[in-house]
């Protein structure tokens, strides 16, 4: 995937065709293929969201569901991870004083979860540990300071859980 300011290319390099459903039109990518659209820009848009559009990665994604949608402001998309026990860290670039995660789960919901807090990334301190289930949690953060945001999640069922939107205030 090439994401552009104002053009995303997505490519399928190789294995079976991928269903791809961009603004409810959907559409089969074979190996070899590309589809083009436009790009979404919500980081032009307004908001108190500190993780919108941040920089995230996750050590496991379904590559149709990456964790770049956990944070694009995009209520359709998600983060799907395929491996148990997956972790997902959102960087905010600089330290930021936080109040509240809210984890906005899709029909795969984790048993529990835990959030950690770092400035450097060498030095994790645990905020909370939520026991999920829930469609929607939040997490008072108690204005603690963090460039760095990491949810450890555990105890989903066969399939990883769903992240529609991760938000930072």
């Amino acid at each position: 995937m090439e994401i552009g300011p104002h053009q995303t290319t997505v490519r399928l390099l190789n294995g079976a065709a991928m269903p791809v459903e961009v603004r409810g039109q959907s559409k089969n990518l074979r190996p070899g293929q590309q589809l083009k659209v436009p790009t979404r820009r919500p980081d032009l848009a307004p908001t108190i969201d500190l993780g919108r559009c941040a920089a995230i990665s996750a050590d496991s994604s379904d590559p149709s569901s990456p964790a770049v949608a956990a944070v694009d402001g995009d209520a359709q998309t998600f983060w799907q991870a395929k491996a148990p026990d997956p972790a997902l860290t959102v960087n905010l670039e600089r330290p930021r004083r936080l109040r509240t995660l809210t984890a906005d789960w899709g029909d795969e919901r984790p048993k529990q979860f835990t959030v950690e807090l770092s400035r450097d990334g060498h030095h994790w301190t645990p905020a909370a540990t939520v026991e999920g289930g829930q469609t929607k949690d939040t997490v008072d953060l108690e204005e603690r300071t963090a460039a760095l945001v990491r949810l450890k999640i555990g105890g989903e069922d066969d399939d990883g859980p769903q992240l529609h939107s991760l938000t930072l205030r």
